[in-house]
């Protein structure tokens, strides 16, 4: 037996079809209803969208935190090289 927590953009595929999904109100776990026999059931969700604007957030502070890594080797070098 499965049990999940839900979370937005979740969802359950039974043999690759969609099933809907609900929720337990009194533990907020996952219910969905199963035909009897062998099946494959999917549990996957989809990224957010306040998830992916913090990935893309993410992802441009890295780029702004390298950069100012590397401007900050360049100018250790140069006062190196000016510095007897």
């Amino acid at each position: 037996m499965w049990r999940a927590v839900f979370f937005p953009e979740m969802g359950v595929r039974i043999d690759g079809e969609p099933l809907s999904i609900s929720v337990d109100e009194t533990t907020g776990l996952v219910v969905h209803s199963q035909i009897s026999g062998r099946h494959r059931v999917e549990w996957f969700w989809a990224p957010f969208p306040a998830l992916r604007r913090a990935r893309r957030l993410t992802i441009f502070a890295l780029g702004v935190a390298i950069a100012l890594f590397l401007v900050g080797l360049s100018l250790q070098d140069r006062h190196r090289r000016v510095s007897p």
